[in-house]
């Protein structure tokens, strides 16, 4: 009996479900964008949105956290034509960013990948929320009349800002080694520059991403770990 008792005990124990062992993640993640800044609506039109793509490594140190690192270029594009109040200026701008950065994510609710006799649990979902820091490089091209050509480049005009990545999404399990995830999140950069134009704006410029991530599991051995 007793040694019954050490065998389902020892099972338990090294189950899956239970040890809450480390596990890693890659991926591939395809993401619409949009910005605010000076030459942005205030509410975003689906006309505004670009499509660029991005890559994602993930670290769970167990079911509830882990580390996210993204990789990606994102392509904007402002146009006064879409801003009544500036409709007669004409001014337009088109700029590409590269973002680096690395955050901390969070699976409140996150369970086991396996359950406790080790039998994958399938079609899981875990919502989260994540916030980091990172770097993004662009150079804005503006696009404006001949009268206005002496106003550009602005004297702080600059290509490499500070970003805080903040947002969340749903991860599904949909099989043993593959997992999508919906993700949305913006990013503040501390500066109206984005876009190349600080022209009588006193508000700092944002920018959006969101999408699908396409991610496998490196080691399909681990634990959930959300």
């Amino acid at each position: 009996m007793r040694l019954s008792l050490l065998s389902v005990l020892v099972f338990l124990l090294s189950s899956p479900a239970l040890t809450g062992q480390r596990s890693s993640e890659l991926g591939l993640f395809l993401t619409s964008t949009d910005y605010l800044g000076d030459l942005s609506r205030d509410i975003p039109g689906i006309e505004d949105l670009g499509w660029r793509v991005g890559f994602t490594a993930k670290y769970m140190f167990n079911r509830h956290s882990g580390v996210r690192v993204f990789i990606g270029y994102l392509d904007f594009y402002g146009s006064d034509l879409t801003v009544p109040r500036n409709a007669d200026r004409g001014w337009e701008t088109d700029f590409g960013l590269l973002e680096a950065s690395i955050g901390y994510e969070y699976h409140p609710f996150g369970e086991g990948r396996y359950n406790l006799v080790n039998v994958f649990n399938k079609f899981q979902l875990s919502p989260y929320g994540y916030i980091g820091i990172g770097t993004v490089m662009g150079d804005a091209e503006v696009f404006v009349s001949a009268a206005d050509m002496g106003k550009f480049p602005e004297e702080a005009d600059r290509d490499l800002f500070v970003c805080l990545p903040i947002g969340g999404g749903v991860r599904f399990d949909i099989s043993e080694y593959a997992i999508i995830t919906l993700d949305i999140g913006v990013r503040a950069v501390f500066s109206d520059y984005l876009d190349g134009i600080s022209q009588g704006s006193d508000r700092n410029d944002w920018y959006g991403v969101g999408g699908l991530t396409f991610s496998i599991l490196l080691d399909g051995e681990m634990d959930r770990n959300l």
